[in-house]
């Protein structure tokens, strides 16, 4: 459980020894899209990680979708990115596939409502053209039914991401998107209003287990 809980640090370099502070422009949202055979590779989907935060809102797709994980900042990542941590509660049914080239450490049952995930990206850093950045979808038979929600992962109660220097950013609760498939909330930019900016160094997070 102690290792579980460290996944993402211990999924993006060997020894991190940086700090993790709020990074009140940092959010997770959730996006619909038609589904595609060519699944995380094609190309039509290039066009997320290419977009400002605003543009996700895509609206409902009725039928077969794609109903994706996606990681955004305000004015983008100048550092990259290298991983993330989040949670997942929902009502819906349909498989998972990471979309960052990378690795990932999934609790049991995955992607069961109330679970979490740490992934990190191939090679340890992606710099994404605009502010998003995909990391996954969960196949669905109907996008414009039921509803989703990220979440703090439920091992360690943050949600994170790592830049490609191995810093660990916190993610606050009010930045985190989702709701109906039918009318999804996109949370971009500073929505933490009051939330303190407290660094953890990476010792301070391992005492914690």
């Amino acid at each position: 459980m102690k290792r579980l809980a460290l996944c993402l640090a211990a999924l993006v370099v060997p020894a991190i020894v940086s700090a993790q502070e709020t990074d009140v422009n940092a959010n997770f949202n959730i996006a619909v899209t038609q589904p595609s055979y060519g699944g995380c590779a094609d190309p039509v989907f290039d066009f997320v990680d290419e977009a400002t935060c605003s543009d996700l809102d895509l609206g409902p797709v009725a039928g077969p979708a794609f109903v994706w994980v996606i990681t955004s900042r305000e004015g983008g990542y100048p550092l990259g990115v290298g991983g993330a941590q989040f949670g997942l509660e929902h009502d819906l049914s349909g498989g998972w596939s990471l979309c960052t080239g990378g690795s990932e450490i999934p609790e049991d049952g995955w992607p069961a409502s109330g679970t979490g995930n740490a992934v990190t990206w191939g090679g340890g850093c992606y710099e994404p053209v605009g502010a998003n950045a995909k990391i996954g979808f969960v196949a669905v038979n109907d996008g414009d039914m039921g509803s989703i929600q990220v979440t703090a992962d439920p091992r360690i109660g943050q949600s994170l991401f790592a830049d490609c220097d191995a810093v660990l950013h916190d993610v606050c609760r009010e930045n985190l998107g989702g709701g109906p498939l039918a009318d999804l909330v996109v949370l971009c930019g500073d929505n933490c209003a009051g939330v303190p900016t407290e660094s953890k160094s990476w010792s301070e997070i391992k005492s914690l287990y």
